[in-house]
């Protein structure tokens, strides 16, 4: 898997909440904890809704299982 090296902005509270509940050392491991989690959580079909103004979908799929790649 490919890394990239960026400057992000990120509330201090919520950085050290995470390397304090997981016993994290830095905030690179911290932020990838956080997404990693954040990548493996399901959307929700309200969610997948929010989303059309973004034009982030076209159409909203019809629910069902996940179609193998």
């Amino acid at each position: 898997m490919a890394k990239i090296r960026t400057n992000i902005d990120i509330e201090s509270v919520y950085l050290e909440a995470i390397m304090d509940r997981y016993g994290i050392h830095t905030k690179t491991e911290a932020v990838n904890l956080a997404l990693r989690w954040m990548a493996g959580q399901p959307m929700t079909r309200e969610e997948a809704l929010a989303m059309r103004g973004a034009h982030a979908i076209g159409e909203i799929p019809v629910d069902g299982e996940p179609t193998p790649r």
